[in-house]
């Protein structure tokens, strides 16, 4: 038996964590740059070898964030 409301509560928690900037992860980040896809989400190398993940354009920013609380 399906529990309507567990589903709503989390696909609202999964929504708002995307919202948020608390999702994607780097793997999904490399198999986007594998498939060609988003290419404002790839993983940008910096000179010390480490990775950027640049933010998606539906995250919050922290003034968007402070006026939404």
């Amino acid at each position: 038996m399906l529990d309507v409301m567990h589903h709503e509560k989390n696909v609202c928690e999964n929504m708002l964590k995307k919202i948020f900037g608390e999702k994607g992860t780097v793997v999904v980040r490399k198999y986007m740059q594998e498939v060609v896809i988003r290419l404002e989400l790839w993983l940008l190398q910096i000179p010390n070898g480490s990775y950027i993940k640049p933010v998606a354009p539906y995250v919050m920013t922290k003034q968007e964030k402070k006026a939404f609380f």
